[in-house]
């Protein structure tokens, strides 16, 4: 089986119950505000405080929560991109942010030109790759 086949096995059963990942789940609300007062920061710190303009990338992004909340913090849809391996997440993804570009692909051959981005970031991706290779 190959690496990309493992991790969306993987991904498959952490999404199983659709409790994991849950913002009624005490444990992931707390992590998902540290997370966000963290992001805030640094964003403030290295003074991407002003999103309007900004293009911004998230590898990994799941059904993008992250990436929507950009949203609040001032960036505009048309700028925010996402890419998953997973298809069911861009499905869904699509579904609920229709003025966001999401495309299912690898990160290891991203669909994007060079220097496109202001932003690019991850959250949990490479946690998820255990392949040195």
């Amino acid at each position: 089986m190959s690496e990309q086949e493992r991790i969306k096995r993987a991904y498959k059963r952490r999404y199983k119950d659709g409790t994991l990942y849950s913002f009624f789940n005490p444990g992931q609300l707390f992590m998902t505000q540290q997370l966000e007062r963290t992001l805030l920061d640094v964003l403030s710190r290295h003074g991407m405080d002003r999103l309007h303009d900004k293009r911004i990338l998230e590898v990994g992004c799941g059904v993008a929560w992250r990436l929507r909340q950009f949203i609040n913090y001032g960036a505009r849809p048309e700028n925010l991109f996402g890419v998953d391996l997973q298809e069911e997440a861009i499905k869904e993804a699509r579904s609920i942010n229709p003025n966001i570009d999401f495309r299912c692909n690898n990160a290891e051959d991203l669909p994007f030109e060079d220097e496109r981005f202001d932003l690019v970031m991850q959250f949990v991706m490479f946690t998820s790759i255990l392949s040195r290779e």
